[in-house]
């Protein structure tokens, strides 16, 4: 893996990302209190190309600290994720205490989904990118689950950390790809839901 310079990112069009959180939410702890208060041990952000890969952290210096993604995700022309609008952004405005992000266009592949299946209800986690994945695409998350990664950070094990930051990208990259080409995806109910995003360019 390597850690690239904000410089390559400027003439990307499309980049997908993801992050992990420095500390794990507490059972009695509300998840907008926790999105505002709980940091970020990683952040990865990856271009069309295997090539095309970034890593971010608060420790590290430019061009891989946290302001140093902020430029990456503020230059591309459009920036995907997974439940990145509502907790992503969120965490990373909150961690540097800025006003907002200015992003060109987001694609948040949750709210894509969740607009697609029309309100109805199913039991909670079958909306999870691991299970949307497995069930659509036939594979998912590899490295067990994210609230694992500010373990992970203490205890400097910054490989598996980084690896598994990277696996949830990957899977956003490769949902985005799906959807884009035969626009569905799988429910819970193994019923085909359609599900369009504009996958041009890139």
């Amino acid at each position: 893996m390597t850690k690239r310079s904000d410089e390559g990112w400027r003439k990307m069009r499309r980049v997908y990302w993801d992050l992990e959180c420095g500390r794990t939410k507490r059972d009695s702890e509300s998840w907008p209190s926790y999105q505002t208060s709980c940091g970020i041990s990683v952040a990865c952000v990856m271009g069309e190309g295997e090539t095309d890969l970034g890593f971010y952290t608060p420790n590290d210096k430019e061009p891989f600290d946290l302001y140093s993604l902020v430029r990456v995700l503020e230059s591309a022309d459009e920036v995907v994720s997974f439940n990145g609008d509502r907790f992503d952004t969120q965490v990373l405005i909150s961690t540097l205490g800025l006003p907002a992000l200015r992003i060109a266009k987001s694609v948040d592949l949750l709210r894509v989904v969740l607009a697609a299946k029309g309100g109805v209800r199913y039991p909670e986690g079958s909306w999870k990118l691991d299970s949307i994945c497995k069930r659509t695409l036939g594979e998912g998350k590899l490295l067990g689950d994210g609230a694992f990664a500010p373990q992970k950070a203490r205890e400097g094990r910054w490989g598996e950390l980084f690896t598994y930051c990277l696996g949830d990208v990957k899977l956003t990259r490769d949902l985005f790809r799906h959807i884009a080409k035969y626009g569905y995806i799988i429910d819970p109910d193994r019923r085909v839901l359609e599900v369009r995003v504009d996958g041009a360019g890139g």
